[in-house]
């Protein structure tokens, strides 16, 4: 058996096909805190698990999330 450290983090290393370490192989990292996600944390088998927001907001640094800023076009268009 191998250990846990001859599979570095992006090596699939679990059987089940995700892209994990040994030790971490069937952990929902979603399950705690959120992934770090700042909205929603989107668990699958080939990523791990990402992290989105909701409707109105942009994902920065791959975990926050922040308001977008209306489209001020639109906005004036809006009022016509």
């Amino acid at each position: 058996m191998q250990s846990a450290a001859a599979f570095p983090v992006g090596i699939n290393g679990c059987s089940s096909g995700e892209d994990e370490m040994v030790l971490q192989c069937g952990i929902d990292e979603c399950r705690e805190k959120n992934g770090g996600c700042g909205h929603l944390c989107v668990s699958t088998v080939e990523l791990n698990y990402y992290c989105q927001c909701q409707p109105g907001y942009r994902l920065i640094k791959k975990f926050n999330c922040e308001a977008m800023q209306p489209n001020m076009c639109s906005i004036v268009r809006g009022n016509r």
